[in-house]
């Protein structure tokens, strides 16, 4: 879990090979203009997540998971629920 070993080994699961940023405890304002800095210079945005009261029960690879079906949901403008 992302509050004990994010890199823990857990059971097989198929991971979206991904770049990916969690931000755990920077100010919005922060987290804000890193995103920003990243559509300024037009570098590839990777995965980003900020750690919720929800997501710091997830393993690492659930959170990828649910960050690449959120991801694939706004680019087919489909709805995604998290597992």
């Amino acid at each position: 879990m992302l509050e004990d070993n994010p890199l823990q080994a857990t059971a097989s699961i198929d991971i979206p090979m991904n770049k990916t940023i969690v931000f755990n405890h920077v100010p919005s304002n922060r987290t804000n203009a890193f995103i920003e800095g990243l559509k300024k210079f037009r570098l590839p945005r990777p995965l980003m997540a900020t750690v919720t009261d929800t997501s710091i029960h997830w393993t690492f690879e659930v959170l990828i998971q649910n960050l690449a079906a959120e991801r694939h949901a706004l680019k087919n403008n489909t709805m995604t629920t998290h597992a």
